[in-house]
Formats: structure tokens, sequence, C-alpha cells
């Protein structure tokens, strides 16, 4: 096997391939992919696609129907642009399994890695278009390795003027669409385009597993980074992520603060919502089993966060727990309760980081209380520690 390249030639490119409206096919994405078979050998497969220069609609890089793309222990990478807005219709930087019902598989072994970057974030207030997606992937498609890292980062892009549909960073949707991985580490991170109800990292499908399904096994750590989050939890309609490693949840942003027990999905809004129902109860997201579930620092590197982090509404957390705000001026605060305990009450450690100190009577449950940090710690509920 060899690497394989699919992208553009020439100066003016920038190796990407660029989508067109004078397609005798009328296909204006610069790269698609339907009802197809690529298999490297274990070589390095890379797609790189640039949304049409043109007023057309069109996908960076569009992957659907009954599709395979196998690496071997190879690395994949699909890389997806937007840099000028539609007239109509969509423009999205990658899009995988939207366009037929069909499933789509990304696969990788041994070491190989799989990274989808996809961004239509030069994309402001636009007067037209119907949507501007980082990362959409649908349709039960599935991306999956064996102990490789798999990343996946979208930034939306068309302002709050006009666009019709939601500009999310990275969108999952659709039964049994899945990211799974047995040892390699999953990290998300997204960026919202603007317009109220876009976020930086959502889901809405059903039964959709990140890790591992409910027969499979994970032990790598999931990351999720975004200034904005929204997990439709309902039933069995929700992302169901798991793992025996770490859970890492933080901002895109160093300042931005985060609510920890409350959504918050206005677009004005000035912190990282994480609802309380996303960590325990039968429709939780993300499943009891995590080494530690640790709240704070930002960015896909990840820094110290300097924004505030509160206990917005009674929360638990079955998994030890750490909430971190180490960065200049960052600061806890623990207005509600929060509980720190597994199924039948079993033992779990709550450790609170933050350079300026934490405060609050929210009633603290947990077996230990770890405080770490060179502010003070006000805690003043009557907490069962």
């Amino acid at each position: 096997g060899g690497a394989l390249t699919l992208g553009g030639s020439g100066t003016a490119s920038g190796g990407f391939a660029v989508g067109t409206s004078q397609d005798p096919d009328a296909i204006t994405d610069a790269v698609q992919i339907f009802n197809s078979s690529l298999n490297t050998a274990n070589g390095a497969l890379t797609i790189k696609g640039r949304a049409p220069d043109s007023g057309a609609a069109g996908a960076g890089v569009h992957i659907f129907g009954l599709t395979t793309l196998n690496s071997g222990t190879g690395n994949i990478s699909v890389d997806g642009r937007v840099t000028s807005a539609a007239t109509a219709g969509n423009k999205d930087g990658v899009v995988i399994g939207e366009g037929s019902s069909s499933k789509v598989t990304l696969t990788a072994s041994g070491s190989g890695g799989i990274s989808l970057y996809g961004d239509a974030s030069s994309i402001g207030n636009v007067l037209s278009g119907a949507r501007y997606d980082g990362v959409f992937i649908s349709q039960g498609a599935l991306i999956q390795t064996a102990a490789g890292d798999i990343q996946i980062i979208g930034k939306g892009g068309g302002g709050n003027l006009y666009v019709s549909d939601q500009n999310h960073g990275v969108r999952l949707e659709s039964l049994n669409t899945s990211i799974l991985s047995s040892s390699g580490n999953i990290l998300l991170g997204g960026v919202a385009g603007g317009k109220d109800g876009s976020f930086g990292l959502y889901s809405g499908g059903s039964q959709m597993y990140l890790g591992r399904t409910d027969a499979g096994s994970a032990s790598g750590n999931i990351d999720f980074v975004a200034d904005s989050m929204f997990f439709t939890n309902s039933s069995s309609i929700r992302l169901q992520a798991g793992t025996s490693g770490e859970l890492r949840l933080r901002t895109w942003n160093t300042g931005r603060d985060i609510s920890l027990g409350t959504t918050e999905t206005a677009l004005t809004a000035t912190a990282l919502g994480l609802s309380s129902t996303w960590f325990a109860g039968s429709n939780a997201v993300f499943r009891p089993g995590f080494s530690h579930v640790t709240v704070g620092g930002a960015g896909v590197s990840p820094v110290a966060g300097t924004g505030t982090l509160t206990v917005t509404s009674a929360t638990t957390v079955r998994d030890n727990l750490n909430l971190r705000m180490e960065g200049t001026g960052g600061k806890l605060a623990l207005t509600n309760a929060l509980t720190v305990q597994g199924a039948s009450s079993a033992a779990r450690t709550l450790s609170l980081s933050a350079q300026a100190g934490a405060s609050g009577a929210g009633l603290i449950t947990a077996d230990q209380l770890q405080l770490v940090g060179s502010g003070d710690f006000s805690l003043t509920g009557n907490n069962l520690v």
C-alpha cells in the first residue's frame, strides 16, 4: 500500500480541490465520495476540499452512500473549508452521511488515527445560504480506530442575520452514528457560527455512541472542547459517551465561564452550560465508569481557565470529579448542591483547584475532598465529606 491524497494542485488552491458550479454533472462539492471503497493498505489517506469560491452551494468534502475509507495502520485526514457564502442552499466544511440512508465507515487499525477538520468560520453575517456547519456527521456513520486517536474539529459560520438553519461547529445526528476507539483518545472541538440555537458541539440523534457501544470497551480519554454545547437526551434519543479513561470538558476560550448544572442556549450566553441530566440518571450522556471527570481548562491543547465555574443547579456526578479554574483569577462558586458519589453510594473523590479560590453554601457530598490553589476556600454548606 501507499499514501493517497485527494485534493487540488496549483498555488491558488493551496492543495485543496475547489468546487465549481460549472461541473457537467452539477456536482458542486469540492470532493464528493459516493458508494465507494478506498483502501490504502496501511498508507496515509488525505482528503482536502474547498467549497465553491462562487455563490454556489456545496461542501468542502462530502462523503455519503455505502462508502468505506480504510487506511489500515495509516492515518486518515479530512479537511474541508468554506470561504464564500452561498446564494442558496447548504455550504459546509465536511459532511459525512447526509444525502443517503446508507452507512459511511471510516476506519483505521493499529496506531492509525483519524482527523476531521471543517471550517466555515470565515463566513460572517451573510444574507443568503441555508446552513454553514463545520463538520456534520449523520445517517449512522461509523468513525472507528483501534489504538489511534480521533480528533474532530469544526467551526461554523454564517452569523445570525439571515441563515435559516443553525450553524454548528460539530453536529452529530441520526440513529447509530458512532465515534469509537478501543484505546485511542477522542477529542471533539467546535466553534458555533452564530444564530440562536447554534452550538460549538451539538448532538440530536438516537442511540449514538462515543468511545464505546453498550457491549464494547474503551480505555482512552474523551475530550469535549467548546464554548457552547447541547446534547439532546430525551429517553434513548441521545449521545452516550463512555470509557474507562478520563472525561474532560472545557471551554474553547480561556476566559469563558462554566455553568455546571444548567444548559445555556442563548447566543448571548457568557458561560458554557453543562446540564445536570448529562451526568446522572436514566438519560445520562456521560455514562458512569470514567476514571475521572474533569471540568475546566480551555483549548484543544489544554491551558488553564481564567473564568468562574459555578454550580448553578443541584448536580450528581457518578465518578471522581475535578473542578479546575487554575488560570489567573479563575475561581469556583458552589452555590448549589454537588454530589460526587457512585451508584449505591460508592465512594468518590471531589477535587477543587482554583487560582482565586472557591466559595459557596451549596451542600457537598463526597467521600473525600481535595482543595488546591492559592486563594481562599470558603465552603459553608452542611457538607457531608
